[in-house]
């Protein structure tokens, strides 16, 4: 194994991140395995420079500025699929009208009474919690989405980097 880097042109990165970020975007919502998302994504991003090495037959190292961009394209490409998916739910649902009837299920009902709060505190956190539960929604969508264009494409950069670094 030979320790110079090896040259990569910007357009041989696309495919392999396209072929890992797809699979780590749909993983990352699917229920149960979205609780490790992250771990899709430093994966993928880590798989996209093994492709990328093993597509284009380079032996060594690429450089550390084209592992993180092919990583970090696996990454964005995950997370455009995940904010995707926030954006077609909110689409469908009136989420004000969820958290209503999530606030008026008995086992809220029931965790409220666990909780040993007294009714006038009950009726107070229901009441701010009506007042602005589609709105408090609405801003966490926006700020989750936010959040995943620019934390997944930085882990799955840093997948990238320690997969070039291992693979040599």
């Amino acid at each position: 194994m030979s320790d110079y880097e090896v040259p990569v042109d910007a357009k041989m990165i696309v495919i392999p991140a396209l072929i890992c970020g797809v699979p780590a975007g749909i993983l990352s919502v699917l229920p149960l395995a979205e609780d490790v998302c992250c771990l899709w994504v430093i994966l993928a991003g880590g798989l996209a420079v093994f492709l990328l090495k093993y597509f284009y037959k380079i032996k060594g190292k690429i450089s550390l500025g084209k592992a993180a961009l092919t990583g970090g394209l696996a990454g964005l490409v995950a997370s455009l699929i995940i904010v995707g998916n926030l954006a077609l739910v909110v689409s469908q649902e009136d989420f004000g009208d969820i958290m209503e009837e999530a606030m008026t299920s008995p086992e809220w009902e029931e965790a409220l009474e666990d909780s040993e709060m007294t009714e006038e505190e009950i009726e107070e956190i229901q009441e701010v919690m009506k007042g602005f539960s589609s709105s408090f929604f609405q801003v966490g969508i926006v700020v989750l989405s936010i959040a995943s264009l620019i934390l997944l494409p930085l882990i799955g950069a840093l997948g990238g980097v320690i997969t070039n670094e291992i693979i040599k």
